[in-house]
C-alpha cells in the first residue's frame, strides 16, 4: 500500500491547503503512496469546507473539476500542450499567472518537509501516530510566520 512507483521507495501522501498568505489551513490524513492524489482528495474533508467563489490550485493530474463545479469554486490548473507545439499567447499568460504563484505552495511544502522526522525512514510502530506527527509539523510551521508578506504601499 506504501509502495511507490514513482520513487520506487515506501511512501505516504498527505493532502496539504494553504492560504494566500502560505499558511498551512488543512492536512489531511496521510495515506499510502499508492494512492492517488485524487483519492487523497476526495476521502479528505477539503472539499466539504470550500465555499462558492473560492479557487483551488492543483497540478495538472488531478480530475476534481466536477467536484469543484459543483460547489462553485473555480479550479486553477496549468494549460495543457495537447499534442501541440506551443500554448496560445492566452494559455502562456494563464500558465505564468499559476506558475508565480505555485512557487509559494512550493515553498510551503518544502517548510513543512524540514521537519527531520518527515525527512527520514519511518519505523512501522511510528506509523501509527503519523496523522498526529503531520499536524504537529504544520502546526510548526504556522508558528514560523507568513510565508508571503503583504507589501505595503504608503
Amino acid at each position: 500500500m506504501t509502495w511507490s512507483t514513482y520513487k520506487s521507495h515506501n511512501t505516504i501522501k498527505f493532502l496539504i491547503a494553504i492560504a494566500p498568505n502560505g499558511y498551512i489551513m488543512d492536512i489531511s490524513r496521510a495515506y499510502g503512496g499508492r494512492a492517488s492524489d485524487n483519492f487523497n482528495t476526495k476521502s479528505s474533508k477539503f472539499l466539504s469546507k470550500l465555499l462558492p467563489c473560492d479557487e483551488v490550485m492543483a497540478d495538472r493530474g488531478f480530475t476534481i473539476g466536477d467536484e469543484l463545479f459543483a460547489r462553485r469554486v473555480k479550479l486553477n490548473i496549468p494549460d495543457f500542450m495537447k499534442g501541440r507545439k506551443q500554448l496560445t499567447e492566452k494559455e502562456t499568460i494563464n500558465s505564468r499567472r499559476i506558475a508565480s504563484v505555485r512557487i509559494h505552495v512550493e515553498r510551503a511544502i518544502a517548510r513543512i518537509k524540514t521537519h527531520r522526522i518527515l525527512n527520514t525512514t519511518i519505523t512501522v510502530q511510528s506509523m501509527k501516530y503519523i496523522n498526529r506527527i503531520l499536524t504537529v509539523c504544520a502546526a510548526l510551521c504556522n508558528l514560523h510566520g507568513e510565508l508571503i508578506k503583504e507589501e505595503h504601499i504608503d
